[in-house]
Order: structure tokens, then C-alpha cells, then sequence
């Protein structure tokens, strides 16, 4: 068998990575002598994280992408009259129309090329979870494009192609809109990740009323990779506080929302530490949430000179195996990450999400956890304090109704495996050969 995945990979988003980790392991439990290769945004770093081949999924400009842009005019050298100006906008346009026509066209035609041989030689590609299928500060040229590449590619090469657990939304513009939805549709297998991902591509150029809801993927993760610890193990309770670089929902060159979410949580860590509690920084997006960490630090640093201290362990994280380490050791998560709240759940620790995505939102609610789910961009100290303590109320019967729960998701996510897989089972039970020969990767 040779599978090709496809998505967001090796840029360090821990809860991509152990998206993809989660779905190499299930296929290498059907087939162990499969050969894998992710088409992704970090092929250097699935190769070393991950140990399987990797393709880029895009254009690598590098020095040439600067030399160009260097080229191009950036401003006007002192007063510009309005036919000067006129002049300067039509030479901008005319230097960017020759870098497209002459440099970024024939570039993405060889990757088109490039990115076909990759597809060819797959019996089946396979786009596993993630939020991808949106525009969402990338436009409809980067995630909403590429899923429609590949797709096409899957198409004219006959392969078989399956989204598995996706996330869809938002999706602002029509032309992404237009791709995501044609990309979808040449699947041979679609599913979401939550209901209300299923209901936003319902009716926007696609039919999604037969497609399947199943869990995220990461419920899928092996047990071996999850050890538990009791409460009752250590004397000082330990609260996990997931991070994320929010900045509110306004102008994004305004951190006024960033600094108030970072006042928010610096109050609730000292409200914590007053109450006896040992606090755990936690992050799930090695790129974007360290600088997070770092400033909440900084901020607690400052309000511990004028009060008490509270008792904070920070330590960095390079890989979802340390990630979960930490995990471990916490009783409770808060976390607006969505794979920092389901590693804990897989864990069975009794978890706060802070919402600030729809996703977010429909796990909780789905897990019928809903009044533990609440929205960051309202909140304050004292109702997340408030949240806390009726948590810390009934956090045996949370410790029940989370095993429960997680162990039916389990059970879903298995089935989609054999579904999806199932659809390979003809052409192996005929004994067809596959498409790229005996050649590996």
C-alpha cells in the first residue's frame, strides 16, 4: 500500500502533529509494510519527527522571492506629483505582473508536475483532520487552493481520496469557497470533525448530507501513548494552563485584546497560587504561543513584586511526547487549545476550554461539557474562578463521564478507519498491483 497524506504538517502546531502521528500508527497497524509520504508546509521536520517521506505542498521561493520583491519599487523618492504617482502604481503593477507571468506561473507549473508523480504512484490520498478547510488569515491562494489541487491531481490520476474528520470554516471569500467546496466533492470519502462543520459546507456548492460525523482524530491515539496518573499521587494539586498567541476579535494591529487576555490570565494564575494550587504553562503551537508564555511570565514577575508569588512551572516543549508528559502531571486543564483540551481528555482530566473558535465550542458541546466552555473574549478573573470551583465541586462524577465518553469516541474513530480503508479492500483482495510499481518513495 502507498498512502499519501496531506496537510499542514511540520510548521509546529503540536496538535497537528499528533494528528498526523495518530493517523500514521492506525495505518501502519492495518498495513506495516505501507508506504507513507506527507505532502506538507514542513517536509524536513515530518521526516525527522515522523520518519516517513515528505513532499512540499507549495512553491519554496527562498532567495528568489526576495530578489524579486527587492526589484520592485517600494516608494517614491521626496514629492510625488498625481502624474508621477499615476506612473509609480502602473510601474508596480507592470513589475508585478512580469514577476507572476515570467517567475511564480512557471514555478507553480513545475510543482503541479512535481506534486502529480507524488499523487500517481499513492493508491490513496488522505487528508487527515485538522482545520483546513478554511480561508482564515491566508486568503483563497494558500489551504483553500491547495485542497483543490490535490484533489484535481487525485482525480486525474484515478486515486482513491478521502477527508477524514476536517474542520470547515470560516470561509469569507467565494473563491475559496469555490475551491474547498469542488475539492470535497471529488472525495470518495468525506467526514467532519463536529456537526457544525458539516453544517457550514452543507449548501455552499456542496452536498454534505450524507457525509459522515465522526470525533477528531486524535481520539484515536494509542493507549500506550497515554499513561495515567491519579490525583491522589501527588500532595499539591496541579493546574494546567494552556495558552494561545489570542488577540482578540477587532483590528489585529491593536494588542489591546492580547494584553487584556494576558491581565485576564495573569489574575487567575495569582488568584490560583493563593489557594495553594502549583500552576503548569502549557502550549500547543511551538511558533505562535511562546511568545505568549514568555510575556505572561514577565507579567507575573512584575505583579509578584507588589504581592505573593505564585508557585509556576514553565518548561519548553519540542514534541507531543513531552507535551503529553506535562499533561500528566496536571489535575485539571484550562486551555483555548483544541488539542491541548483533548489530549487531557484522553487522559481523563476534567477540563476548562476558553473559546474563541467554533470548534472549540462544538467539543465541548458534544461532550455534553458545555457549561465548562467559555468565551474569551468576555470573560474575566473572577467568572473563571467561578467556573473553577464548581469544577473543582464534581470532578469525580467529570472523571466518569469524560473515561465514558472518550472510550465511545475510540470506538468512532476505529469504525472510520475501517470504513475508509475498506475501500482499498477490493483491489487487494484482487491482487492488483498498485499504481507506482515495486519503486518505494
Amino acid at each position: 500500500m502507498r498512502i499519501a497524506f496531506y496537510g499542514n504538517f511540520g510548521d509546529g502546531n503540536l496538535g497537528n502533529e499528533v494528528t498526523l502521528q495518530t493517523v500514521i500508527d492506525h495505518t501502519l497497524a492495518r498495513w506495516p509494510d505501507a508506504q507513507l509520504v506527507c505532502i506538507c508546509t514542513g517536509p524536513e521536520d515530518v521526516r525527522a519527527r515522523h520518519g516517513i517521506a515528505a513532499f512540499p505542498c507549495r512553491v519554496s521561493a527562498g532567495r528568489w522571492s526576495r530578489r524579486a520583491e527587492s526589484a520592485e519599487p517600494d516608494s517614491a523618492p521626496g514629492p510625488v506629483s498625481r502624474s508621477g504617482w499615476r506612473r509609480l502604481i502602473i510601474l508596480r503593477l507592470a513589475a508585478r505582473t512580469v514577476r507572476l507571468v515570467l517567475w511564480k506561473l512557471p514555478l507553480e507549473c513545475a510543482h503541479w508536475v512535481r506534486s502529480l508523480w507524488v499523487v500517481a504512484r499513492s493508491d490513496m490520498v488522505i487528508v487527515p483532520g485538522t482545520g483546513i478547510a478554511t480561508d482564515k488569515g491566508c486568503g483563497p491562494w494558500l489551504w483553500p487552493y491547495e485542497l483543490f489541487k490535490y484533489s484535481a491531481l487525485a482525480a486525474l490520476c484515478r486515486v482513491k481520496l478521502a477527508y477524514l474528520s476536517v474542520g470547515a470554516g470560516p470561509v469569507d471569500r467565494p473563491l475559496s469557497r469555490w475551491f474547498i467546496a469542488q475539492g470535497l466533492a471529488m472525495a470518495a470519502f468525506r467526514s467532519y470533525r463536529d456537526q457544525d462543520s458539516r453544517r457550514f459546507m452543507h449548501g455552499r456548492g456542496l452536498d454534505a448530507s450524507r457525509d459522515a460525523v465522526y470525533p477528531d482524530l486524535v481520539f484515536g491515539l494509542a493507549a500506550q501513548n497515554l499513561p495515567l496518573r491519579q490525583a491522589a499521587d501527588a500532595p499539591t494539586r496541579v493546574i494546567g494552563i494552556g495558552l494561545k498567541d489570542y488577540t482578540g476579535t477587532g483590528d489585529s494591529s491593536d494588542d489591546s485584546g492580547y494584553r487584556e487576555y494576558l491581565e485576564m490570565m495573569a489574575a487567575f494564575v495569582s488568584w490560583l497560587g493563593t489557594r495553594g494550587y502549583v500552576v503548569r504553562l502549557l502550549i500547543g503551537d511551538m511558533q505562535y504561543d511562546s511568545r505568549v508564555r514568555r510575556d505572561l511570565l514577565e507579567l507575573l514577575e512584575r505583579r509578584a513584586a507588589t504581592g505573593e508569588r505564585p508557585r509556576v512551572v514553565s518548561q519548553s516543549v519540542t514534541d507531543v511526547r513531552e507535551l503529553i508528559g506535562q499533561l500528566v502531571e496536571t489535575d485539571v486543564v484550562i486551555s483555548p487549545r483544541l488539542h491541548n483540551l483533548i489530549l487531557a481528555l484522553l487522559l481523563e482530566k476534567p477540563v476548562i476550554a476558553l473559546c474563541d473558535l467554533p470548534k472549540v465550542k462544538a467539543l465541548l458541546g458534544e461532550l455534553q461539557l458545555a457549561k465548562y466552555c467559555l468565551p474569551i473574549e468576555s470573560l474575566d478573573a473572577e467568572r473563571l474562578a467561578a467556573c473553577f470551583v464548581q469544577l473543582e465541586g464534581e470532578v469525580g462524577r467529570l472523571r466518569t463521564h469524560i473515561r465514558e465518553r472518550v472510550g465511545e469516541y475510540r470506538d468512532a474513530v476505529e469504525q472510520q478507519y475501517d470504513a475508509v480503508y475498506g475501500i482499498m479492500s477490493p483491489r487487494i483482495r484482487a491482487g492488483e498491483p498498485s499504481p507506482g510499481g515495486q519503486r518505494p518513495w
